[in-house]
């Protein structure tokens, strides 16, 4: 009846081993389809990375390209205003100059007009002065004969000096026209020298205007023309990656023509310029080629406020990539989590089997606790003692068979799970007495293990290869195999394989001692005694007479019961350094 035990158990132990291998065949497909997945969303992350660094340095360049532009502009603008003030100040000066003369001019005609003045005064005194003497002479001649001779010299006298004084006024007059006159010269002279300096400085002004705005024009063409090829690269790369090595050889020929039509045009530009500036001597047409400078920046502004416009777009595309990214990574971690719960569910299994496999060491060992009493007793009479033990013996198979399938698992990880308590203890068949085993409870322990320390082989070859793969997939980085990059994952994915980490070296330590108990047990065992079976040995009673009697049984257990303690403390402290 207990072989008949042991073969069903067998069977449902290998039952149990061909759904373990289905979910290790599962769990690899799904495996090699979670790393295919991971690496091609590596690959599609670090593209996207690689594009975005582009983008930013594109706009790097074009943001420096700008500033240099302003740079420029203001460069120019303020080299004219400091000219301007330059012929200002030279303008202020003659203006300065202008007033003075002005003033002098006026000071001397006070000067004049303060000589006229006396002059007149002096001739009305000295010609009150001769009235009055030609009165009393005249007098004198009416009374005297002797003096008319004298009146007709002074009247002679009177009439030169009248002349005299005519000639002098003629004289006077013409001096004054004179002056008046070279007044006038020198006015009408100092303003043609003023209208020929302020022409020659404004000839100057728009000789040195026009090759600086030329100069200028040229170099805002050339920037004009690699801001367009910036941006049709952009835009080219932009729309299709895939084409983008055609498209830049068609932008390249195109803009070689271009640039060959625009150096066409900017050298007979030149030269009409060169004709022009040597032509050009009025203010009008300067100010018609100042316009025109003016409407071409003008034009340029617009240029540059369309450039700004399509690097506003190339930014918004940036940020949709970054989303995308974020969406990717996210992806990613959903990928972990699902990594994670299988994890779980295959370390559930592992609990399921360690259950199993401890349930089936507590058969075998009530089996082989039972052949030895029988063979012990096998001389003794007593059939209804035997038929007792063995009944109790059937008993016993049987609650450890139902209690099996009574005893609920949870769906718990590694580390929740409690060890299982004892089953079985020595004595309950009768063969030993309880007392002597409980005298002696502190220093042995039961024959069953705990299960969260025991693992069958079959069970050890199940989880080799599965802790192989998580020791392969649980780590902080990913190696992207195309692009050669290593993506890190975040701190809180790092913490839980960290975790996953330790319970494996845990999984690790059980294998070891389940190693060393599985060859100690071979070693406990009597040669040809062990039967292999495919997953575990199982005890066979021997043809031969056994001598040994109940003290050497009671030995034995003890020695082996007192080995395993020894090996469990062993590991306890083996998990605690690790820990």
């Amino acid at each position: 009846m207990g072989k008949d035990v042991v073969k069903k158990g067998k069977k449902g132990r290998k039952k149990d081993g061909e759904g373990d291998d289905g979910a290790d065949q599962m769990s690899a497909v799904d495996r090699q389809f979670y790393e295919l997945t991971i690496s091609d969303l590596n690959n599609k992350l670090s593209r996207l990375r690689t594009h975005t660094t582009k983008l930013e340095e594109k706009n790097e360049e074009l943001e420096s390209k700008m500033r240099q532009m302003e740079e420029d502009k203001s460069d120019t603008t303020a080299y004219l205003n400091r000219t301007l003030n330059e012929k200002l100040n030279i303008i202020s000066e003659l203006e300065d100059k202008l007033s003075e003369l002005s003033k002098v001019r006026d000071a001397e005609n006070i000067e004049c007009k303060k000589v006229l003045s006396d002059r007149e005064a002096k001739y009305k005194a000295m010609h009150d002065q001769l009235t009055s003497e030609i009165k009393l002479l005249t007098g004198k001649l009416n009374s005297m004969e002797e003096f008319r001779i004298q009146r007709d010299e002074l009247l002679a006298k009177f009439d030169a000096q009248e002349t005299e004084l005519k000639e002098q006024h003629k004289r006077h007059k013409a001096i004054l026209y004179e002056m008046e006159r070279k007044v006038i010269l020198d006015k009408d002279a100092l303003r043609k020298e003023v209208e020929n300096k302020l022409l020659q400085l404004s000839t100057e002004f728009t000789k040195s205007s026009e090759i600086r705005v030329a100069a200028h024009t040229q170099r805002l063409v050339r920037e004009n023309i690699a801001l367009n090829n910036e941006m049709d690269r952009m835009i080219y790369t932009h729309e299709r990656l895939r084409r983008e090595h055609d498209e830049m050889k068609r932008a390249n020929h195109r803009i070689k023509s271009h640039t060959e039509i625009i150096e066409s045009e900017k050298k007979r530009l030149v030269r009409t310029c060169q004709g022009h500036i040597r032509i050009i001597e009025e203010l009008t047409t300067a100010y018609e080629k100042l316009r025109d400078r003016s409407l071409e920046l003008k034009n340029i502004h617009k240029l540059y406020e369309a450039a700004k416009a399509k690097l506003k777009e190339t930014d918004e595309d940036h940020q949709k990539l970054l989303f995308k990214t974020k969406q990717l990574e996210q992806h990613v971690h959903a990928i972990n989590c699902q990594r994670m719960a299988l994890c779980a569910d295959i370390m559930m299994k592992h609990k399921q089997m360690d259950h199993i496999y401890q349930v089936l060491k507590t058969v075998k060992f009530t089996i082989k606790s039972a052949i030895k009493a029988e063979e012990v007793q096998k001389d003794s009479e007593d059939i209804e003692f035997r038929m007792a033990q063995r009944k109790t013996l059937l008993d016993d198979l049987l609650n450890i068979l139902t209690e099996l399938d009574a005893i609920p698992l949870q769906n718990v990880s590694m580390e929740s799970v409690p060890s299982s308590s004892y089953v079985y203890l020595q004595g309950d068949l009768g063969i030993l007495p309880k007392e002597s085993m409980e005298t002696n409870s502190e220093q042995k322990t039961p024959a069953i293990m705990p299960s969260n320390e025991i693992l069958t082989p079959s069970a050890m070859s199940l989880s080799a290869p599965r802790i192989s793969f998580h020791l392969s997939e649980v780590s902080e980085q990913v190696f992207d195999v195309v692009s050669g990059s290593v993506i890190k994952f975040d701190d809180s994915k790092s913490e839980s394989l960290d975790e996953m980490e330790h319970d494996e070296s845990k999984i690790q330590i059980r294998k070891k001692s389940i190693q060393k108990a599985a060859h100690f047990d071979e070693e406990s065992t009597p040669e040809g005694s062990l039967k292999d079976t495919g997953h575990e040995k199982v005890p066979i009673p021997q043809e031969e007479n056994h001598d040994d009697d109940d003290d050497k049984v009671i030995t034995d257990a003890g020695e082996s019961q007192q080995q395993e303690q020894e090996q469990d403390d062993l590991d306890i402290t083996t998990t605690e350094t690790t820990e």
